[in-house]
C-alpha cells in the first residue's frame, strides 16, 4: 500500500479547493515512467463514487512533504445575507437571514493580525502544543448577497477558522463591538469567542510552498556572477580585437578557449545544482564570441 499524506485536515463538512497531497511512487511504478496524466486518470478512476478529484499532478523531490514544505494556507469562507435561502449553495455557504455591517466586522478583524495566543479561537479538542499562531491577512470582499473572508497563515488551529468567523459575525449583526475582539484575545479562554461558524461556509483555497525551482541558493548566485563576469570580460576582449582589426594571435585563442572551458564547467556546475539548462544562453553566448561550441568534457 501507497501512503497519501495531505496539507492538512479539514472538519467534516468543510470544502477543499486546493488541497494539495504527496505520494512516494518506486522509481519503477508504472505510472512514473508515464505522463502526469495516467496519475490523474488512475486516481481518477478510483475515486469516481466520491466528491474528490485529482486536477494535476507533478513531480517533486524527495524532501517535499505537503503538510511541512508549506509556507502559507489560504481559506476562504463564504456568508450569504439575504432573506431566501441558498438554492444551488445549499450546504456552501452560512446562511444568515439579516444584513451585516461590513465596517464593522473588517475593524474587529484587525485585532487578530498578528502573531498571538489564539486559545480562545481553537476548540477545546485542538491538540496542537501551542496556541501560538500568526495571522497574515484578513481579507473581506462583497460578490452580490455575499460576504467573503479569507483568511491567510502559515498554519491554523483546530476549527481556527470556523471560530474566527464566527466571533466576527457577533460584531458585524452588532450584538458585539469591534473593541471585543482584542478582549476575547487577551482572555485565552474559548467560551469567550463567538460560536464556531457552520462548516458548510469554510473552503481551503490554496497552499503555498516555496518556489525551489524559481529560485537561487546562495552558492547558484555566487556561481552566477562569476560566469556573468567570464562573459563580461570575454566579450570586451573580444570587441578590443575587432575594434583595433589585429586577427586573434595564438596565444589570444588560446585563452579564449581556456575561458571557454571554464564557462562550461561553471554552467554545467550550475545545471547540477538547480536541475534544468538554466544557462543555455551563456553557453550561446560564449560559442558567439568565441567562434566555436562550448567545449564539451
Amino acid at each position: 500500500d501507497l501512503e497519501i499524506q495531505g496539507a492538512g485536515r479539514t472538519d467534516a463538512g468543510v470544502h477543499a479547493l486546493g488541497q494539495v497531497a504527496h505520494i512516494h511512487l518506486p522509481e519503477n511504478h508504472k505510472l512514473t515512467t508515464n505522463h502526469p496524466f495516467y496519475i490523474i486518470s488512475a486516481f481518477n478512476a478510483m475515486l469516481k463514487d466520491t466528491e474528490i478529484r485529482v486536477i494535476s499532478a507533478k513531480p517533486v523531490t524527495s524532501e517535499f512533504n505537503a503538510r511541512f514544505s508549506a509556507i502559507k494556507r489560504s481559506y476562504k469562507y463564504r456568508i450569504l445575507c439575504r432573506a431566501a435561502p441558498p438554492g444551488l449553495d445549499k450546504g456552501k455557504v452560512w446562511h444568515i437571514r439579516r444584513k451585516l455591517d461590513l465596517k464593522l466586522m473588517k475593524k474587529g478583524a484587525k485585532y487578530l493580525l498578528g502573531q498571538h495566543d489564539f486559545t480562545s479561537f481553537r476548540t477545546v479538542k485542538c491538540q496542537a502544543k501551542s496556541p501560538i499562531r500568526t495571522l497574515d491577512e484578513i481579507i473581506f470582499s462583497n460578490e452580490g448577497d455575499e460576504i467573503i473572508i479569507r483568511i491567510i497563515a502559515k498554519s491554523f488551529l483546530h476549527s481556527q477558522v470556523r471560530i474566527i468567523v464566527g466571533t466576527i459575525v457577533k460584531v458585524g449583526d452588532k450584538t458585539w463591538e469591534p473593541e471585543k475582539i482584542k478582549c476575547i484575545l487577551s482572555g485565552k479562554d474559548r467560551s469567550l469567542a463567538g460560536p464556531t461558524a457552520p462548516a458548510d461556509g469554510l473552503y481551503l483555497e490554496n497552499v503555498d510552498y516555496a518556489r525551489r525551482s524559481s529560485g537561487f541558493t546562495l552558492i547558484e548566485v555566487l556561481i552566477a556572477m562569476a560566469i556573468t563576469a567570464f562573459v563580461a570580460i570575454l566579450s570586451y576582449q573580444t570587441l578590443s580585437t575587432a575594434l583595433v582589426g589585429i586577427e586573434r594571435s595564438r596565444e589570444q585563442a588560446d585563452r579564449l578557449y581556456e575561458i571557454n572551458r571554464s564557462l562550461t564547467i561553471l554552467s554545467r556546475d550550475l545545471r547540477q545544482l538547480t536541475n534544468r539548462p538554466v544557462l543555455d544562453e551563456f553557453g550561446q553566448l560564449a560559442s558567439a564570441l568565441t567562434g566555436g561550441p562550448l567545449a564539451r568534457d
